[in-house]
């Protein structure tokens, strides 16, 4: 079983893979930047296993006790634009998705589906798609949060995650 410390490595490497600063770590996992910074360094003795796991969560990484067979997962794309179009008449596409998260362009037509996604998604979700996409688009992932972050504010965005 890993150690705390060894955990907070992982959890350091993932997260600047990601381009994601601890403070937004911190609000999409609930926790407090302090401890992010804590756990990262090692200096923190003790923490809850529930707030291991929501950190470990928005990250796309698990703490097991025997490893799963692997399965295939669904496209974060796909997901993030079915998300997207829950409440709404139309759905959103994928390849809309996309463009406005990596150019920051959205239709007039997709602002009600983007809002929605960066209003709502769980920070999991978030962190799968633009993992995805950077992968995919050869993008650095810092780039696809600034145009969230951006568009987020664009669209008054009431969540804390974009503050």
């Amino acid at each position: 079983m890993a150690l705390l410390h060894e955990i907070g490595a992982q959890i350091k490497d993932r997260r600047i893979r990601l381009d994601m600063t601890q403070a937004l770590l911190a609000r999409a996992s609930g926790l407090s930047r302090a401890s992010v910074n804590a756990l990262e360094t090692g200096a923190i003795r003790d923490l809850s296993f529930n707030r291991a796991l929501r950190i470990l969560s928005v990250l796309g990484l698990r703490f097991e006790a025997a490893s799963p067979p692997t399965r295939q997962r669904a496209s974060a794309l796909r997901a993030a634009a079915n998300t997207a179009s829950v409440s709404l008449r139309t759905k959103l596409k994928p390849a809309v998705l996309r463009r406005a998260l990596t150019e920051g362009y959205v239709p007039a037509h997709a602002i009600a589906h983007i809002g929605t996604l960066l209003d709502e998604a769980p920070p999991s979700l978030l962190v799968r798609l633009v993992e995805e996409i950077s992968k995919e688009d050869n993008l650095a992932p810092a780039i696809i949060w600034a145009n969230m972050r951006k568009l987020a504010n664009d669209f008054m965005s009431p969540r804390d995650l974009w503050r």
